[in-house]
């Protein structure tokens, strides 16, 4: 998948993720089903893992080398990508403390919602400075997954976005049930 086509998936899976958030009533956007996540942590936890991505791709190339290194294999596609993140949750994966999120208050969806929309604003942007071999040679660190190349990372986002939307939808259907 080229930078173009990473660059749409990521702005159609986040503003659709947004949107679905912001129409969700107060009853929806609290609801939980058992232990499960309710969608506003689900939403920080987007905002949380969002926020050191974009941390590593508005550094400059050579600092994102120097610091974690160059890729010795290709990248993995999209399909790869996706099977491996599910293989890590069925082999009881979990998202590392930083990432747990905490409750947030009916009062921070808006300010949440902007801070992520700004957040993919600013992440798109900073894609368009990497060349497409860029994305493939350089290394960045995946707490669940392991080193990944800056184009899986991109991979992983467009899934995880889309994997906590679904996580979403089948608490509310479970609830609803």
């Amino acid at each position: 998948m080229n930078k173009e086509k990473i660059i749409d998936l990521l702005g159609q899976g986040y503003s659709e993720f947004i949107e679905f958030i912001d129409n969700l009533s107060e009853e929806e956007y609290h609801s939980r089903f058992g232990n499960k996540w309710t969608a506003e942590q689900q939403l920080s936890h987007i905002v949380l893992c969002t926020t050191p991505i974009l941390r590593i791709y508005k550094l400059e190339k050579l600092i994102i080398e120097q610091k974690f290194g160059r890729a010795d294999r290709p990248s993995r596609s999209y399909e790869e990508l996706f099977h491996l993140y599910r293989d890590k949750l069925s082999q009881g994966g979990k998202s590392p403390e930083q990432f747990i999120p905490e409750v947030a208050s009916l009062q921070q969806r808006t300010s949440m919602t902007q801070t992520l929309n700004q957040m993919i604003g600013e992440l798109i942007q900073a894609i368009q400075s990497f060349k497409e071999p860029e994305l493939d040679s350089l290394m960045i660190p995946h707490p669940l997954l392991g080193p990944l190349t800056l184009r899986e990372m991109l991979y992983n986002a467009i899934h995880h976005v889309r994997h906590h939307h679904d996580l979403i939808i089948l608490n509310l259907q479970s609830i609803k049930v």
